[in-house]
């Protein structure tokens, strides 16, 4: 396969790897910023670029005349909404879903078929792109730099406000494209609009492969996203223990470090 660059974004392009690297080199410099800034200066900053995905969301819902088709009901979107708010808060409970969701981020960036037409020099990529960088990387970031404290005990929280997040969407799915139907509402090229947030829904036209590859285990719109549950857990277990054993080595430096009392003089 020969690796042509072109000014689509594509999937698996020449392209593609190339903004990857970037976004990579992004989150490289904000956290070498991070370094050099010291609260509330680093945490301004943050909060600045964490604003990245509002301004995706107010695109989307005015760009494309059609906002019941671009509401803010995806996992990204979740995260948009909610990381400035932890950038200043550094709420417990929200930050460690920001873990999860970020998981979301990264995915719609390597599986990237929806967008994959997209020209990289247009508005539609950089609302797109940067705000999906932020959302993957930023929560890396607050970790590292003490704004999200990792613990165990949230991953229950984080399933549980998750599930709840996409059942609802579900509905929200269900009921929408029912009125679009009884109405008879098309989107600006004529085709009928239906909406599939949070992919709870795997439809005749679905374009994503890990969707597709989910509903042909179980093929019930709703439930083939459990499928994802283990995948999920494991996934956040690895951070959690990971972050477990980091901090165990600091402590054990530290303790190294610290001075040993001196025996009472005989």
């Amino acid at each position: 396969m020969v690796l042509r660059f072109s000014m689509l974004w594509g999937t698996f392009t020449l392209t593609h790897f190339i903004t990857l690297a970037i976004g990579l080199l992004l989150i490289l410099g904000l956290y070498g910023l991070g370094r050099l800034l010291k609260d509330p200066c680093r945490k301004w900053v943050y909060f600045g670029f964490s604003l990245l995905g509002y301004g995706a969301i107010i695109y989307n819902l005015v760009m494309w005349h059609s906002p019941l088709e671009y509401l803010p009901l995806e996992l990204c979107s979740f995260n948009a909404m909610i990381l400035p708010i932890v950038v200043l808060s550094k709420n417990k409970v929200l930050g460690n879903c920001l873990l999860l969701w970020s998981l979301g981020a990264f995915i719609a960036l390597i599986v990237n078929n929806g967008a994959a037409n997209f020209d990289i020099f247009s508005w539609t990529f950089f609302w797109y792109y940067f705000p999906h960088v932020m959302e993957f990387g930023l929560p890396i970031l607050l970790v590292r730099f003490g704004y999200i404290e990792l613990k165990a005990k949230y991953i229950a929280a984080t399933m549980g406000i998750t599930l709840v997040l996409y059942t609802l969407v579900y509905f929200c799915n269900v009921g929408l494209n029912r009125y679009f139907v009884q109405n008879d509402i098309r989107d600006y090229k004529g085709d009928l609009i239906q909406v599939n947030y949070m992919f709870s829904i795997c439809g005749k036209n679905e374009i994503n492969p890990l969707v597709i590859f989910l509903h042909r285990f179980i093929p019930f719109n709703y439930w083939h996203m459990y499928l994802a549950a283990p995948v999920i857990l494991l996934y956040l277990g690895s951070i959690y223990y990971v972050h477990y054993l980091v901090d165990k080595h600091k402590q054990k430096k530290l303790e190294d470090k610290s001075p040993v009392p001196n025996s009472e003089a005989k």
